[in-house]
């Protein structure tokens, strides 16, 4: 009967928080994993404007490797928690919300234009005296990440994509099939496309319970309109493909590890031949039974694959 008295109360009050608040739940969810990544939010500030992020440097030493983590379309730098919950600490890990998407605001989509990302991400890599990183990027971030390392290619000790935009070949997917029937899955307008969302971008669909479903819903929907024309901005108005600037980078010799979903509904698994043949000596890995976010569905996986990885890259004196 003590025992009940004690547990009782807590668990009303986390019903009443999930059933009731659950915009609170959400933030008591964040507030865990980015305990178990090591991780806390911090502002920066890029043309005027915050960019929000998340940081896990405690120690002023700095000697310590960077781990940069730049996340995909619509997507945000909690995207990347249960991968990095699974990282060494030794390394500082930091994700940023690119300005537009997450927490970080943007005056209007014409201004998502991947030259003008690219070099806000030098900003804030000289705001944050980031002078060399390993730079993660995922589908449209892979895509950012790869053209950044190109045109600077002295700030990247090595580039691991994940599932990268830019390549014709990707372009053939499901996802790509319904924009030319004008639906796109990543912006969605109601919940039952928020639903799509989550059956596009997953093979294994993360549990989402009810209420929280349709609070992240009516989030995304919000943001509707704006990523409708972020999309048109980034993938055809002001689209910059990947195939003229892979040989650029092979030739600088950025350490590269390549990581694919073969179920990719969103950027099709074609695009990894076109980036082993351009990218000869670059480590590839592909994922069997995995969709558009491997680092989501299969994080220890995923971290035993980086840890090497990066090691080499170390050892190398790059």
């Amino acid at each position: 009967m003590h025992l009940l008295y004690w547990i009782l109360p807590p668990v009303v009050l986390l019903l009443i928080v999930y059933f009731g608040f659950p915009g609170l739940f959400y933030g008591l969810v964040l507030w865990f994993e980015r305990f178990r990544a090591g991780w806390s939010e911090k502002i920066a500030t890029i043309e005027n404007r915050p960019v929000y992020y998340l940081d896990s440097n405690k120690d002023p030493a700095p000697d310590r490797d960077i781990l940069l983590f730049v996340h995909g379309f619509a997507g945000d730098r909690d995207n990347w928690g249960r991968l990095v919950a699974h990282l060494p600490r030794k390394y500082r890990r930091v994700a940023l919300d690119l300005p537009g998407f997450g927490a970080s605001p943007l005056d209007n989509a014409d201004q998502t234009v991947l030259s003008a990302q690219i070099e806000r991400l030098r900003a804030f890599m000289d705001e944050l005296g980031l002078d060399r990183v390993h730079l993660f990027g995922c589908s449209m971030g892979g895509h950012l990440a790869v053209h950044f390392a190109v045109k600077y290619p002295q700030r990247v000790r090595s580039l691991l994509l994940f599932d990268p935009s830019g390549i014709e070949q990707g372009r053939h997917s499901d996802h790509f099939k319904l924009l030319a029937q004008g639906v796109n899955c990543l912006a969605p307008s109601d919940l039952k496309g928020y639903d799509r969302m989550f059956e596009m971008l997953f093979t294994k669909r993360p549990f989402v319970p009810g209420p929280l479903k349709r609070y992240l819903g009516e989030q995304a929907i919000g943001h509707s309109a704006f990523f409708l024309k972020a999309w048109q901005v980034v993938f055809h108005d002001r689209y910059e493909p990947l195939e003229p600037v892979l040989p650029a980078l092979a030739a600088s010799k950025i350490p590269a590890q390549i990581y694919w979903g073969k179920q990719d509904r969103i950027i099709g698994v074609e695009s990894l031949p076109v980036l082993k043949t351009a990218l000869p000596d670059a480590e590839t890995h592909l994922y069997e039974g995995c969709g558009h976010l491997p680092f989501l569905e299969q994080p220890k996986r995923t971290a035993k694959l980086v840890i090497p990885f990066l090691s080499k890259v170390e050892q190398s004196g790059r």
